[in-house]
């Protein structure tokens, strides 16, 4: 069975974003490899890059989704 990203369920943390920075997990240990608002080739980042080792559990954070994985 196949459903879209936009029809599944939201969970979690009932408190507005903007009350919690600086108090979230990361979604997974890694790296920082591109930081939230940084430029390349005239693209700003509007999420954050992360470099974790592969097979690694990926959470997603606050009504967030994790909606692109590289292997």
């Amino acid at each position: 069975m196949q459903i879209s990203i936009s029809e599944v369920a939201l969970g979690g943390n009932d408190r507005a974003f903007s009350e919690l920075k600086g108090r979230l997990p990361w979604p997974v240990k890694g790296t920082l490899t591109r930081g939230f608002g940084s430029m390349r080739e005239g693209v700003r980042f509007d999420g954050v890059i992360l470099t974790a080792k592969q097979g690694r559990a990926v959470k997603a954070i606050h009504h967030g989704r994790v909606v692109f994985l590289t292997g």
